[in-house]
């Protein structure tokens, strides 16, 4: 796989990750976290440094998307 392909495949898989958070779903998470390990697998294939720091940003993005998922679909006032 080029290069630029791996990039374009993440980057295309942490926008459906972000985007799952805005619009609830399964679907959209599942291909975001398979086409994010595809690419991070490729990457560690291309360069160990591009597959460590895709890596690296993967845990970092997704942690965050899933805890504004969260935030978002929360209750938002109590019931009284």
């Amino acid at each position: 796989m080029d290069l630029w392909l791996v990039v374009v495949v993440y980057l295309g898989g942490l926008a459906l990750i972000i985007a799952e958070t805005f619009m609830p779903g399964v679907v959209m998470g599942l291909l975001g976290l398979g086409a994010v390990g595809v690419s991070v697998v490729y990457g560690f294939r291309h360069h160990w440094a591009m597959g460590s720091g895709q890596l690296v940003v993967a845990l970092v993005v997704v942690p965050v998307a899933f805890y504004m998922a969260s935030r978002r679909l929360g209750l938002k006032e109590s019931l009284e």
